[in-house]
């Protein structure tokens, strides 16, 4: 183990055996020792009122991208969980393209504007499995930028794998360790620099942790969003005092190389238990 990086407040800690870089307070978390009130102090009206103001971006870019994976997946619908459903962009979606939905998400404030907006009722609590009706199993267990916040990871993956029907699927994504946006900005990038986000994944180490908890991918992959590499390009250029980037046919071969590479933004896992 080595310091990655030392940040206000917290530090990450990286493995060289399996690069794998870690919050160091994992262990206490784990522990219940966690701070109090991270949820509401992260979640708070502020992270609400940015949701409001990006929803369309939330519903073009991710949700409807989300939704279309469980149509090539999973096609024939049935009982969807949601695992940090957020403000409900998602499970509003999910539930019109004909799923019976579930969503529980920790912040309370999340879950009136849900409730508000889309008119989709939340399960209002941490995750855990007591929060559901008893027995209950699910076609679809989905759960967009949430592995990344969880402690114990192999735990709740194992968890949730017991939860589905035969032949279910879990569908997840995670920010890539490897991205473009790492690249750029190096430790001061804003996927490291959030405190609540214990872990941080790539492809490979990410396919150690799934067959830790008896978990195989059906896919994996990552994905980069030409406005994510747009704005990582700007940002790029203004670090080394250079002309922004070139036309669109670059850009878009640049995407093309990142995601063939396992190096978009973001990483996509489809899975199913090793044990059904």
């Amino acid at each position: 183990m080595e310091v990655f990086f030392e940040y206000s407040g917290f530090r990450l800690i990286h493995c060289l055996r399996c690069d794998l870089i870690m919050n160091e307070h994992v262990a206490l978390i784990i522990q219940g020792s966690s701070p109090d009130g991270l949820i509401d102090a992260t979640y708070d009206d502020s992270w609400i009122m940015m949701r409001q103001r990006y929803i369309q971006d939330t519903f073009l870019e991710h949700a409807s991208f989300n939704i279309l994976l469980l149509e090539v997946f999973c096609p024939h619908k049935g009982d969807l969980l949601e695992i940090g459903s957020g403000t409900g962009e998602f499970i509003f979606m999910a539930k019109n393209a004909g799923w019976k939905v579930t969503g529980v998400e920790p912040s309370e404030k999340a879950c009136i504007f849900a409730d508000e907006r889309f008119g989709i009722q939340m399960i209002n609590h941490v995750w855990q499995t007591g929060v559901l009706e008893q027995n209950k199993k699910f076609e679809a267990i989905v759960f967009w930028h949430v592995l990344e916040h969880m402690a114990d990871p192999v735990g709740f993956l194992k968890e949730i794998s017991g939860l589905l029907k035969p032949d279910g699927k879990i569908f997840f994504s995670i920010p890539n360790r490897d991205s473009f946006t790492n690249a750029v900005y190096g430790p001061y990038s804003p996927l490291f620099m959030e405190r609540d986000h214990l872990f941080h994944y790539n492809a490979t180490n990410l396919t150690l942790l799934l067959e830790k908890a008896g978990l195989k991918p059906v896919s994996l992959f990552s994905r980069e969003t030409y406005q994510k590499m747009e704005s990582d390009l700007n940002a790029s250029s203004k670090i080394s005092n250079r002309p922004d980037s070139g036309s669109l046919d670059q850009m878009m071969g640049m995407i093309a190389r990142l995601q063939s590479q396992q190096q978009g933004h973001e990483l996509f896992c489809i899975a199913v238990s090793l044990f059904l």
